[in-house]
């Protein structure tokens, strides 16, 4: 009997996660030279703890909150430029509650194929977005179960367009490389802060907390 082969066709959250995160902390460490630390809580974590419990005792700096969703193609010709998105409408009112401005985000990258993050593998960070939770347009609404987000995969300036639930709206985005550049700003680190929002469990599955380090570090000496 002939052996079965398997391949690889759609990416997976973990590929997309993997990549982008790995990016991330390399032009971070490079611009800002800060060290950047990923954390990724335990499912028993994320079962039980919120967010000010899990950032409770780390070292003075930022961190955030990055919700990354999977891509799907679409079966349409006429939208085969475009990823597709789901953002379950119950989880995002979880990181409503949770946060305030430029302290979670949805990371969308626009490659629904394996052989497209490794085509696109240096542009990454370019063509993938970053939408702040409390910019979802009408993010309070809860009268749908989903919402459906459209991203190209090629675009000279980042787009996000948002179904609500049929007619879809632009929003407000940055590139994942405009919103790294963007931490450079001292403002960014100098104001930004957490206020407390009580011991409700975050119960969010795969998010993930970029930890960056107030002092900056020499990596030369380091390494």
């Amino acid at each position: 009997m002939a052996s079965r082969r398997f391949f690889i066709l759609d990416t997976s959250e973990k590929t997309i996660e993997n990549n982008v995160l790995a990016d991330i902390s390399q032009v971070i460490r490079s611009r800002l030279h800060r060290q950047v630390t990923i954390i990724s809580p335990t499912q028993r974590q994320e079962r039980n703890l919120g967010f000010d419990d899990i950032i409770e005792g780390l070292i003075p700096g930022i961190t955030v909150a990055l919700q990354f969703k999977r891509p799907y193609s679409y079966n349409s010709g006429r939208l085969s430029n475009f990823a597709k998105f789901i953002i379950d409408t119950s989880q995002l009112q979880t990181l409503l509650r949770h946060f305030y401005p430029n302290e979670a985000y949805f990371v969308f990258v626009p490659f629904p194929t394996t052989n497209e993050i490794i085509r696109n593998r240096s542009g990454l960070l370019n063509a993938g977005v970053v939408v702040d939770v409390h910019d979802i347009p009408n993010a309070g609404k809860t009268t749908q179960r989903t919402r459906v987000v459209r991203v190209p995969k090629s675009s000279l300036t980042p787009s996000v367009t948002i179904a609500d639930p049929r007619i879809f709206e632009e929003t407000k985005a940055k590139s994942l490389k405009q919103w790294c550049n963007s931490l450079e700003n001292r403002k960014f680190f100098k104001e930004f802060g957490y206020r407390n929002k009580g011991p409700e469990p975050l119960k969010i599955r795969n998010i993930y907390y970029l930890h960056i380090s107030r002092e900056h570090f020499d990596f030369d000496k380091i390494f």
